[in-house]
């Protein structure tokens, strides 16, 4: 038997045509809410242009930042890839290339984390991540739980009892922000002042690898054979770098 807690990282792709589904109603214009003051016609018609220009500019960057954050967020996203790591060489990769595999995909990962509790008690805190905020709850968490049940993937019954799903997951960032909800504290960054770099050969910095996270999906769903494979190489890396933070704050005994 294995010991948990696992350590995991997860790399979604996003869902463009879901985007318009969750955007904000756009407001409609109030050329009467414009302050005209003592402007002429012909000026006061340029002003009342002009402001409508810019909300109209404005929901339009909505629009944009949402089609650009659409990966990281649950309802406009799909998971493709869950890597875990038990112990350094013990690693498992869980992937959906086609939506339709998605739901399996993560029963799947959740089976595989069931299957080495010795008592469902084990559960809390049994998925470790490093969410890159200070909070308890974040994206690898969030991600993963919203995805399960807007997939109906099946879970095992210790994930489906109230609150379990809240529990499993455990934010290594928190620890080491020391809950500090405002922060932010890249992996990449940890293991610079940990200086795991130097101290692993097996690790690489994220900042000379040719895969990122933005431009995984990229490549993961790419038909060249080397794509899949720096897209696959970029999550064992992420998985490694995050063992070896979690093991440096005796986080993994």
């Amino acid at each position: 038997m294995r010991s948990l807690p696992v350590i995991i990282d997860i790399e979604t792709a996003p869902l463009p045509e879901r985007v318009g589904a969750f955007l904000p109603e756009k407001e409609t214009f109030n050329p009467h809410a414009v302050k005209l003051g003592l402007l002429g016609p012909e000026k006061a018609a340029e002003k009342i242009a002009k402001e409508e220009a810019k909300h109209d500019q404005a929901y339009e960057d909505k629009v944009q930042k949402a089609h650009e954050k659409a990966a990281l967020v649950p309802e406009t996203a799909r998971v493709l890839c869950i890597g875990c790591i038990f112990s350094e060489g013990d690693m498992k990769l869980f992937k959906a290339e086609q939506p339709e595999h998605e739901a399996r995909m993560i029963k799947d990962f959740f089976d595989s984390i069931y299957h080495l509790m010795e008592d469902p008690r084990m559960a809390r805190d049994s998925i470790m991540y490093w969410g890159g905020t200070g909070r308890r709850v974040a994206f690898d968490h969030i991600m993963l739980a919203r995805r399960a049940w807007m997939t109906g993937a099946t879970l095992p019954d210790v994930f489906r009892l109230p609150g379990s799903l809240m529990s499993a997951f455990h934010n290594l960032t928190a620890d080491w922000l020391c809950e500090d909800y405002q922060g932010y504290f890249s992996l990449n960054k940890a293991a610079i002042a940990l200086d795991l770099f130097r101290r692993h050969d097996s690790i690489a910095n994220k900042d000379v690898l040719e895969v990122k996270g933005e431009s995984f999906a990229e490549y993961f769903l790419s038909d060249s054979p080397d794509d899949k494979e720096k897209a696959i190489n970029y999550v064992k890396n992420d998985l490694k770098i995050t063992y070896a933070v979690a093991d440096a704050m005796n986080l993994t005994r």
